[in-house]
């Protein structure tokens, strides 16, 4: 017989049965003839009956015990306190489905089970069909017997890193065993796919579980190329030196002799700093030496070094350093990569900084390298080292206690800046022999000093005035002295005088902007209002002729006067070519600026609403700007610049054009000429150039927002998430989606987006130099047409040469515990394609098919 009592209870070693009247008493203490260790508790949310005698307990509907550092969940629970033991197992719905499967806890780790049986002495168990969790992977077995020590031993076992109850795949062995948190051994075992054993057998299985960093040998993959041979691709070792850092070690080799070497270090400290440090190099081999002669066969070496270091800015505020290193050769990007961005890639550039800051005071110190290089000439400009030092804005006259209206000299302020900086040019394949001393023998450097002092003053109630007077001083330490060379007609450096020299400049300006709005109220038509916002720009500035007279001496004579020609002529020479500050200017100038901005937007009426309105940009920027030179004795008139930008259908194109006119006229040869380009033709402006730049980005969003389709809602679930985790800790899914069935819903809205750029460059005839045009347009998008499938692609067409540039098309299914990804570029000296379908779990990693064809397979390219 059984006594039914409340949900709850606490099972302990008592001497007597207490059962109080009260069946509602949520405490039970029940005697026993064997003690148990510590307090047995359990609950149920329907019934739990107990005996008469006391020894045993009935839990149903969503039962669960708890037993020292165990926990025991299932839809039926009985405990047979005189054996100390237990069985779990689940019931049927309505439906007749078994749900509430028990779930086995200890110290953490969970066990999904059909049945149970556990023993509270021995902490032994006997499972059917158990399903756990170890490290990516699942581990499923028919028979368990779980020993005291965690130790599991399975009959008829399988291990997969797939998470469905049904797996996609599993590697089978008749017998296992499980050391939790270390390691899965396993005698014979194969591959099953899909149900349908493969011949792929091994005679033992180890999978290491470990759930932290471990070093190891990395497999390679194969490959077939036929210009480079047969070839082992990403053979490797992964080193995990510690907590802090690990390397990565892999290679490429090829039967034709090519390879590629990649060394990757990652380093890590939490809260303070973080980075990743790179080295590729590749040796590119295609076809043979007997062919050079014919242009089939190459030979060439590129490399590349990246570092990128960023440091957590809690760790310390007033000191930052940061590094962002990228340095290749000229045709890395070109034969080692497939990537959009790094082939069209003309200009690659590093900086590494190291900036201090002052609290309470307003300096800032900065360190730092910067390199430059263009790719297609090989250029590379450097800078090493470098060091600023920055005050910002003081104002020396304000009073600390205001007292009154302030007086205008309180808006004076100044700001200071220094500049060290040692920087070298050169062509990268030009170095030869040794290339340190080559470097330093053709560095430059040199010390700039500014202080540019300002004020800030509202004149007439609209108009702000901004005078400023700029005081500049320039330090070299080298200098050159020129000759006049008569057998090459023009002065030549004759001798390098080392020496301290310094450069002072002197400049002023006065600068004065204001607004004007224009406002026009409309009566009848769809245009409630429109407003345009003009913002003109006047600036008046003086800058002396350094190279005469008293300014000459206060420069430091930057010039040295000199025969030019072989009439006699005296010209000067700047005795500091290519210094790295520059120097002061020679000539005169005093300059008028000039410019216009405008703005453009209008309040359109509701077509919804008869008091509502919407606010539309019309013109978003129309400006024009030039100078005009008081002092210059020809050419005084600038090149006048005109840009304006616009957005068309809410947002979504945008407009930029860009032009420029010139009031001077060009000879033959199409070379400016003093002479204005009216009396040469009858026309008052020569137009230079004119860029016109088109773009557009739409998606299913911005559809959905023109349209208003609203998305579909998921219908209700009619499994609560609490119940779901409740029974489910390891995250074990059901299985695929059925398409054939219609009660289970997919969603086949297909998410997309699409960029589109449309650019155009026209040159005009210049005397006997022809037009130029240059059009071309930039296209690439993104289709995701399940929730697995994706495709991406990214090309562009010349409109003039009618040729198709750069076109990659990325297409990936996730295939759950698999991945299948499909890259192509169908045309251009990187044609290629690759096809991968790999398992997702890293330690699975080596579990994949590859299929690759690139550079040396495709000889109409080479």
């Amino acid at each position: 017989m059984f006594l039914l009592h409340s949900a709850r209870g606490v099972a302990q070693s008592e001497d007597s049965l207490v059962i109080p009247a009260n069946l509602g008493e949520s405490t039970r203490v029940i005697k026993k003839s064997s003690a148990l260790q510590s307090k047995v508790q359990y609950s149920a949310d329907d019934t739990i009956s107990i005996s008469l005698d006391g020894n045993t307990a009935r839990l149903y509907n969503n039962a669960r015990v708890e037993y020292q550092n165990i926990t025991l969940q299932a839809g039926l629970i009985i405990i047979y306190f005189k054996e100390n033991e237990l069985i779990a197992m689940g019931i049927r719905d309505s439906a007749g489905r078994v749900i509430q499967k028990p779930v086995f806890t200890e110290d953490g780790k969970s066990y999904n089970t059909d049945t149970i049986r556990y023993n509270f002495d021995t902490k032994k168990a006997k499972i059917k069909k158990v399903i756990t969790k170890e490290g990516e992977g699942f581990l499923h077995g028919e028979e368990v017997k779980m020993m005291d020590d965690q130790v599991l031993y399975i009959r008829r076992a399988s291990f997969t890193t797939c998470s469905h109850e049904h797996p996609h795949f599993r590697i089978v062995t008749q017998k296992s065993k499980i050391i939790p948190g270390k390691q899965i051994v396993t005698g014979p075992a194969f591959l099953e796919m899909l149900d349908i054993p493969t011949p792929v057998i091994v005679p033992f299985g180890f999978f290491p579980t470990i759930q932290r960093q471990k070093s190891g040998i990395i497999l390679p993959g194969y490959t077939n190329n036929a210009q480079r041979g047969y070839g082992l691709t990403n053979l490797g070792f992964y080193w995990a030196a510690s907590q802090y850092y690990d390397m990565l070690f892999s290679a490429d080799i090829f039967t034709m002799g090519g390879f590629q070497l990649r060394n990757t270090t990652r380093y890590a400290r939490r809260y303070k700093f973080n980075g990743n440090f790179n080295i590729i190099y590749n040796r590119l081999i295609i076809g043979r030496p007997i062919f050079a002669e014919i242009g089939r066969y190459t030979n060439q070496s590129d490399f590349q070094i990246s570092w990128s270091h960023s440091q957590d800015p809690k760790a310390r505020p007033d000191l930052n350093f940061s590094a962002n290193l990228n340095f290749v050769t000229t045709n890395f990007y070109q034969t080692s990569t497939f990537q959009q961005n790094q082939v069209l890639n003309n200009n690659i550039g590093s900086s590494i900084s190291l900036v201090k800051t002052f609290p309470g005071k307003p300096i800032t110190l900065n360190m730092g390298v910067n390199h430059r290089q263009n790719l297609q000439t090989g250029q590379v400009d450097l800078n090493f080292p470098e060091l600023a030092v920055n005050v910002t804005r003081v104002l020396p006259f304000k009073k600390k206690k205001p007292t009154g209206l302030p007086k205008w000299y309180e808006d004076i302020g100044f700001n200071y800046s220094m500049n060290f900086r040692n920087s070298v040019s050169f062509i990268l394949d030009s170095l030869r022999g040794n290339p340190l001393e080559q470097l330093m023998r053709n560095s430059v450097n040199g010390i700039s000093h500014r202080i540019p002092f300002s004020g800030n003053y509202r004149i007439l109630r609209h108009i702000t005035m901004v005078p400023s007077v700029s005081l500049g001083s320039r330090w070299y330490f080298r200098s050159y002295s020129f000759t006049f060379d008569d057998s090459l007609r023009r002065p030549v450096i004759t001798d390098t005088l080392r020496g301290f020299y310094m450069l002072n400049d002197l400049s002023t300006s006065v600068q004065f902007t204001t607004k004007l709005y224009g406002i026009f109220n409309y009566k009848y038509g769809p245009v409630k209002a429109m407003r345009h916002v003009m913002t003109p720009r006047l600036g008046l500035s003086y800058i002396p002729d350094f190279s005469t007279g008293i300014w000459s001496a206060f420069a430091g004579r930057p010039f040295q006067e000199v025969q030019v020609d072989t009439t006699g002529k005296i010209g000067i020479q700047n005795r500091f070519p290519g210094a790295a500050f520059g120097t002061p200017g020679a000539g005169m100038a005093g300059l008028i600026n000039f410019g216009l901005d405008n703005i453009l937007d209008a309040k359109f009426k509701s077509k919804k609403d008869s008091t509502g309105e919407s606010k539309v940009m019309l013109i978003e920027g129309f400006s024009i700007d030039g100078s005009y030179n008081l002092a210059a004795p020809e050419f005084k008139w600038s090149v006048i610049n005109l840009t304006a930008r616009t957005s068309l259908f809410k947002g979504n194109l945008s407009v930029n054009y860009l032009t420029s006119f010139d009031i001077y006229g060009v000879d033959e040869q199409g070379r400016r000429i003093p002479q204005t380009h009216y009396s040469l033709t009858g026309s008052l402006l020569r137009q230079q150039s004119q860029t016109l730049n088109l773009g557009t980005s739409i998606s299913s969003t911005t559809f959905q927002r023109w349209f208003g389709r609203k998305e579909d809602k998921d219908p209700p679930s009619t499994t609560s998430a609490a119940e779901s985790d409740l029974y489910n800790p390891a995250g074990i899914t059901s299985g695929d989606i059925n398409y054939y069935n219609p009660v289970m819903r997919v969603d086949y809205s297909a998410r997309w987006s699409l960029s589109v750029n449309y650019a155009l460059s026209v040159t005009p005839a210049t005397g006997s130099v022809a037009p130029s045009t240059i059009q071309s347009l930039m296209f690439g998008g993104n289709l995701e047409l399940t929730e697995n499938w994706r495709i991406n692609f990214n090309s562009g067409y010349d409109l003039v040469r009618r040729e198709l540039g750069f076109t990659s098309i990325n297409i990936t299914r996730d295939l759950h515990c698999w991945m299948m990804s499909f890259s192509w570029v169908p045309v251009g000296f990187q044609k290629s394609y690759f096809l991968t379908i790999n398992a997702k779990a890293g330690m699975l990693r080596d579990l994949k098919f590859d299929r690759r064809r690139s550079l040396g397979d495709f000889p109409a390219v080479l």
